[in-house]
């Protein structure tokens, strides 16, 4: 596995001046064109030279600085009255100041740099765009990358972990990843480095067409179900921020009738206090409004094990489970994690499905409470933002997310001609999402049971500006 710092991050947003005298090789003292004493000092590092040109190196200041244009240096990063420049350089070359002049490389067995193992700890190499480290000996895991001060002994914040699988969904090389699509969208624009266009660039145009994508119609990979859990006499319920749109909700496994806001206002259902079991619902306010309002809090149970169980844990034993409606599957929280099981006996749910909803599966202890969620919804998901480098998008064709950021990116650098293309083949993906992606047809069902559940379409509202219409009938 080939680990690699991207060694432009070092001088991104940091001090700058340039030579005016071109120094030898061997060289302790600098001409430049300005310093600061606020900004530049005594046992900084500098890099002379542009990142990736073979004569860029680091070497560190060595004396207290003035105000002024000259800088004394050492090439030693600890002794300070060791050596000189390695290259001689040319005037206007520049020098940055940065703030390590290493790199370590460790590893973790998972995607943490909580505890990670330290494998090597190298000097920057300046004149290349990385600095490398080859890990020969392991084959899975995740590596992470710092810089490091060796003078002060400081560090960088760790890189985003790369998982050292080469294939697979789990694999930093899998299209769809943040990674790999900063790759495709740069050699859609023939634009190698970020003289003109950053990774942060490219990660906001990313994330934009995602919800240009996202909200351009009710997409299947986009399909997501959440639930709730009742609370006697409570007819409204939040909606979290990553749900676009809702389509269907059932109660306790029946599926409820969808009234349309003005209506509801109209038979003011909004101010009732009837209670019972919940028949229809609004979305409004980014909320759901159940009526009537639920006459019960959800069913609960408790876990009835003395060992309580454990995250990876595939069944659990209850005090009982006789209350708990099953539908396509039961579905219920224990503290904060959501859960799915596909059987049960009279004292235990089996075949778990754990982590459901975006929760994270965790321990749980005997007598814990098991809130059975019994609203439960199918909704469209707002598209969450790709920050991590493993992240991944959702979006099935990751060349059309591409191909739509890359286009909006080419205006941006005046290549105009490029965004035509590129534009092209974002609308042709776009036809092929919507092919093999938009069949779902969205309709209102009804459920029935008695005659005051149903609501006529018939609503007639009159304006009372007109004449009186004969009441009479005739």
């Amino acid at each position: 596995m080939i680990l690699k710092a991207f060694n432009r991050l070092l001088v991104r947003d940091q001090e700058k001046t340039y030579l005016t005298a071109a120094p030898a090789v061997a060289a302790t003292a600098l001409t430049v064109a300005a310093v600061d004493s606020n900004a530049w000092a005594d046992d900084d590092f500098i890099i002379v030279g542009e990142i990736g040109t073979r004569n860029a190196e680091i070497v560190r200041i060595s004396a207290a600085v003035s105000d002024g244009t000259a800088l004394t240096i050492s090439q030693s990063a600890v002794d300070p009255d060791s050596g000189g420049l390695r290259y001689a350089h040319a005037i206007g070359e520049p020098v940055y100041r940065v703030f390590y002049n290493r790199v370590e490389f460790s590893r973790n067995t998972t995607d943490t740099s909580a505890g990670v193992t330290v494998l090597a700890t190298n000097e920057i190499q300046p004149d290349d765009e990385f600095t490398r480290y080859i890990d020969t000996t392991n084959t899975t895991g995740y590596g992470f990358v710092r810089f490091n001060n060796q003078r002060a002994s400081t560090f960088s914040s760790y890189s985003d972990g790369v998982n050292y699988e080469a294939t697979g969904v789990r694999s930093s090389r899998d299209p769809r990843t943040l990674w790999m699509l900063r790759k495709r969208v740069r050699r859609l624009l023939d634009e190698p480095d970020e003289a003109k266009v950053t990774d942060e660039m490219i990660d906001d145009a990313l994330n934009d067409k995602q919800r240009d994508i996202g909200h351009e119609r009710l997409w299947t990979f986009y399909e997501v179900e959440r639930s709730f859990a009742t609370s006697a006499n409570q007819s409204t319920y939040d909606l979290p921020s990553t749900v676009k749109s809702v389509y269907a909700v059932r109660f306790r496994t029946q599926p409820l009738v969808y009234v349309n806001k003005a209506k509801w206002d109209i038979l003011h259902w909004n101010q009732s206090a009837t209670t019972r079991t919940p028949t229809h619902y609004t979305i409004w306010n980014n909320q759901i409004l159940l009526y009537p309002r639920p006459d019960t809090a959800a069913v609960t149970t408790a876990i009835n094990d003395a060992a309580g169980i454990s995250a990876t844990a595939t069944s659990v034993t209850v005090d009982a489970t006789a209350s708990f409606l099953r539908g396509e599957k039961f579905r219920f929280i224990i503290d904060s994690e959501v859960m799915v099981a596909g059987g049960s006996t009279a004292t235990t749910f089996t075949v778990l499905t754990r982590a459901m909803e975006g929760t994270t599966a965790a321990t749980h202890a005997d007598n814990a409470t098991i809130t059975e969620r019994d609203i439960v919804y199918t909704a469209q998901a707002e598209p969450t933002d790709m920050v991590d480098t493993q992240d991944r998008t959702d979006v099935p064709e990751p060349e059309t997310l591409a191909a739509g950021a890359a286009a909006d990116l080419a205006l941006l650098i005046g290549k105009e001609t490029v965004h035509d293309r590129l534009f092209l083949r974002y609308e042709k993906g776009i036809k092929k999402l919507e092919n093999r992606y938009a069949i779902k047809q969205i309709a209102q069902f009804g459920r029935v049971k008695s005659v005051d559940e149903l609501v006529s379409d018939s609503t007639r509202i009159i304006n009372p500006n007109q004449t009186p219409q004969d009441i009479s009938g005739t």
